[in-house]
């Protein structure tokens, strides 16, 4: 004969599992990326910029200055506006090779992620430099 549970017991029994159930641990919701810094077209934004050294098929042979309107590709995007590239004034010229504060004003909007602020510098279909956006 089976042996008899008295209403004690039962209520052990069912405290236990209330109990485990509310100690169990749970999954933390996986952290949702940064939202992306958004660039209005027309608006500056701070830049550190270098122009490579012409290796190949990339870089170039000569110096830009303000004004210079290459397509640049900010992180993973497919998107290449173009944007006028405006150096300080303490910077008449940027040689291949040198690295230089500088801002981009492009013609479209742009969206830098805040874990991938490269850019890619293509002119003519090959890449001419390369810099990284100072967020705000």
């Amino acid at each position: 004969m089976p042996k008899k549970t008295s209403r004690s017991h039962l209520a052990v029994i069912a405290t236990a599992g209330v109990l485990a159930v509310a100690c169990t641990k749970k999954e933390p919701e996986p952290a949702k990326p940064p939202e992306p810094v958004v660039f209005k077209a027309q608006a500056p934004i701070a830049v550190s910029f270098t122009l490579q050294k012409a290796e190949g098929q990339t870089g170039r042979t000569s110096p830009i200055g303000s004004n210079y309107r290459p397509q640049v590709r900010f992180g993973d995007g497919a998107e290449e506006p173009t944007c006028a590239v405006q150096l300080p004034a303490s910077t008449p010229s940027l040689d291949p090779g040198q690295t230089s504060p500088a801002s981009l004003v492009c013609d479209a909007e742009v969206r830098v992620a805040q874990g991938k602020r490269e850019f890619t510098v293509i002119e003519g279909g090959k890449n001419v430099g390369q810099g990284v956006v100072q967020l705000p």
